[in-house]
């Protein structure tokens, strides 16, 4: 896979927030899926990477070979008039966009439960977050930046829409996704970052991640385990439970221990919450 952003000491602060330093490679062909906690920086993120955000520091590289970087952008909340209809829709984005294909929209509306004369306000959460993708899924755009589209989504139409943005990426589209949802990402996603107070705390491929990490879950008061390989604890019954690296020894313990593989989800909420203390 090719690089379509690469990203250098990118920073942006406000009053009570500062998102980076981030060093990041962005990949053609792929998805990579930005998790972490409510304000943990993800959407200003994705709003620096789509230059809606004049970012205080750093920059980001755009291949010459991609000329003026095209970028769809799919909102939390659906930036088109409640007044219009799917139908005009589709005709003043004909008017905007001189690459617009009306067959790929006709033929995606309906897959995603949309038709023609329904009006934009009057639709669900859900179906107005269908609607954005179909929308940029019908005019080309190297980069597809998604933000927590999936909520309001439910699984059959999650997975309707996901498959037709990994369809995209035939076509060398690079998908950046902000969301709190970790289902079903072993199955969408190519990459995981997971950003905490504004910094990466982990940027890696999807099976590198399931094989990097494992839970150790002990009644052992006096278990020990190695700084280097424990990444968080917490409380749960009689015990505790550990995010550790796999490349970390099993520790001995006189108590009861079970070793298990971490999913991802249980790996976003250790990265994410407080670090506990035992």
């Amino acid at each position: 896979m090719s690089e379509i952003i690469e990203v250098r000491d990118l920073r942006k602060s406000f009053r009570d927030f500062t998102l980076g330093p981030i060093d990041m490679a962005i990949q053609k062909g792929a998805v990579t899926a930005v998790l972490g906690s409510n304000a943990s920086g993800k959407t200003t993120f994705l709003k620096c990477l789509g230059r809606q955000y004049v970012c205080d520091k750093g920059h980001g590289t755009f291949p010459e070979e991609n000329g003026q970087l095209r970028v769809g952008f799919v909102y939390d909340e659906c930036p088109y008039p409640g007044t219009f209809t799917v139908q005009r829709l589709s005709k003043v984005m004909s008017d905007l966009y001189p690459d617009w294909d009306r067959n790929c929209f006709s033929d995606m509306c309906p897959r995603f439960g949309l038709n023609d004369g329904q009006r934009i306000g009057e639709m669900s959460k859900g179906s107005k977050m269908k609607l954005q993708a179909a929308v940029n899924l019908s005019h080309k755009v190297d980069l597809l930046l998604l933000d927590e589209f999936t909520v309001g989504l439910d699984d059959r139409s999650k997975r309707c829409v996901m498959g037709a943005v990994k369809s995209a990426l035939d076509e060398d589209v690079a998908v950046v996704m902000s969301t709190n949802d970790t289902s079903d990402l072993e199955r969408f996603a190519d990459r995981i970052v997971i950003l905490r107070d504004g910094k990466v705390v982990l940027d890696t491929d999807v099976p590198t991640l399931q094989d990097s990490f494992m839970i150790i879950r002990s009644t052992d008061p006096n278990i020990t385990i190695s700084a280097d390989d424990l990444v968080n604890v917490r409380k749960e019954g009689y015990g505790s439970a550990y995010l550790v690296r796999s490349n970390g020894r099993i520790p001995e313990t006189v108590g009861n221990t079970v070793v298990e593989r971490a999913s991802v989800r249980e790996i976003l909420a250790f990265y994410t919450e407080d670090r506990g203390h035992e």
